[in-house]
């Protein structure tokens, strides 16, 4: 009924991230968990776990090192059941996470993506904050509008897709360091049936030093967001009129130009002085490359001034 899919490549919460599968109550599904070539002994910890829903495979390669939604895509292409789940090495299911997702896909199966609320946690699985609540249903548009919006938040471990539309669609959709992939692929599969939300809270995402999102190559998520923001205009303009069309383009380039300050403010040491003169030297270098202005780097250092003299750099 279900394989859920883990791309692994960090030791520390490994463990812990089988475990809360293997706990669920709903038994019926498959663990796929793919060791990217990773320096630390995965294997190890997998073996800890005598299961037989457990399938376990290494890549010869970092897969990950090259395109982190390749490797995504392989873990998908060994999955075999009706819906697919992709989780990650740090994660936690609550334990009625598959039952609950699965009452609803019973009561609702007509839809491809499927949704549910989501506790943000930290290393010691503290819970720092939580998703709102959202319409049990909205179509593809509505969701990209909001998210353009900011108004939903989205984390790709909470899905779960129909399998035989993932792989209709091509797998995830590839975008640098998987950035803007989770959404994309989200309105993709979507983008007949609309989204089925859950309002429950059925997952624990973990924020972490160890996240790619935290210390992944900031500058390849401006490339990301762009390349994000060309296709989604793109797919708008064939399928849809011109204002809706107009509407996701402002919207889109809107939330771009908001990703490129935030992303020159992460950069930044923090330190008042280094801090701002890292913004400015970094602003300069990939102006021409990413499109940005003086006015956004004189906003990316304001910004970085004010959260500085509150505490929250």
């Amino acid at each position: 009924m279900i394989s859920i899919g883990l791309p692994a490549y960090k030791a520390r919460f490994l463990e812990q991230a089988i475990e809360s599968v293997l706990k669920q109550t709903f038994v019926d599904f498959e663990l796929i968990i793919v060791n990217d070539a990773s320096p630390e002994n995965l294997k190890d910890i997998v073996c800890k776990f005598n299961d037989s829903r457990i399938r376990y495979y290494e890549n010869d390669k970092n897969i990950g090192a090259e395109s982190v939604v390749k490797n995504w895509n392989k873990v998908l292409s060994f999955a075999k059941g009706e819906y697919f789940v992709l989780f990650s090495d740090d994660d936690i299911m609550e334990k009625d996470y598959l039952t609950k997702m699965l009452e609803s896909i019973k009561s609702e199966p007509n839809y491809n993506v499927y949704r549910c609320r989501v506790n943000v946690i930290n290393s010691k699985n503290e819970t720092l904050a939580t998703s709102p609540e959202s319409p049990i249903w909205e179509t593809a548009l509505d969701y990209i509008i909001q998210r353009l919006k900011g108004n939903r938040q989205h984390y790709i471990s909470e899905v779960i897709f129909k399998r035989s539309r993932l792989v209709e669609i091509g797998g995830f959709v590839d975008f640098p360091l998987a950035w803007y992939s989770d959404e994309a692929t989200c309105f993709l599969a979507g983008f007949d049936t609309g989204i089925y939300f859950v309002n429950e809270i059925l997952f624990n995402w973990r924020y972490s030093d160890s996240n790619l999102s935290k210390i992944g190559n900031y500058l390849k998520r401006i490339e990301a967001g762009l390349q994000y923001k060309e296709w989604l205009i793109k797919i708008v303009k064939e399928n849809y009129n011109k204002n809706i069309y107009e509407n996701i383009s402002k919207l889109a380039n809107s939330r771009i130009e908001q990703n490129k300050k935030n992303v020159l403010i992460r950069t930044a040491r923090r330190n008042i002085f280094l801090g701002t003169l890292e913004i400015f030297i970094n602003g300069l270098t990939v102006r021409k490359k990413f499109g940005m202005s003086y006015y956004l780097i004189g906003m990316a250092i304001l910004s970085f001034i004010k959260n500085y003299s509150r505490g929250k750099n």
